[in-house]
């Protein structure tokens, strides 16, 4: 009558396959993921040189100084605070300024203007340091000169440093 014939893989075959796959994951896999913690400090790196060079082109476009403050694994970018500078001539009017200022009650001053000093970029890192914390100060003056940011590798400890 019919005859059938079989055809297929047999259990030893495919127990032979899952094996071989396992060995050649198990090489593979780790170098891949070596891989991918380069890339995201690669990535972060970028950021990094990025966010400065952001820092001071809006300094010079804006017409404003800006403090760029680099700490344990976080970059900060605001605005400098740069003394008020109140000219106090013998006028009725500044006068009468000054002893509004000094005669204001505490509803007085809260009921005023409340300016919140947020940061323009704060930017924090998962792969990357900053071993000091340090202060850089950014304006349309101080563009042509050189800054250098250094920075550490997290996992490696490695050293490297960005001009900006």
């Amino acid at each position: 009558m019919f005859r059938f014939k079989q055809s297929g893989f047999t259990l030893v075959e495919l127990l032979i396959v899952i094996v071989l796959m396992g060995l050649t994951s198990s090489v593979v896999l780790p170098n891949m993921w070596k891989q991918f913690e380069q890339v995201k400090r690669y990535s972060e790196k970028q950021q990094l040189t990025s966010l400065l060079r952001y820092a001071k082109q809006y300094a010079v476009y804006s017409g404003k100084k800006l403090e760029i403050k680099v700490a344990d694994n976080s970059v900060e970018v605001r605005e400098a605070k740069e003394p008020a500078k109140q000219d106090i001539s013998k006028s009725s009017e500044s006068v009468s300024n000054v002893v509004n200022m000094l005669t204001k009650t505490p509803e007085q001053e809260s009921e005023g203007e409340v300016k919140e000093d947020k940061p323009l970029k704060l930017v924090s890192f998962s792969y990357i340091g900053f071993e000091e914390e340090a202060t850089f100060e950014v304006s349309s003056k101080t563009y042509f000169l050189d800054k250098q940011v250094t920075f550490v590798n997290i996992n490696s400890q490695q050293r490297e440093t960005i001009q900006f």
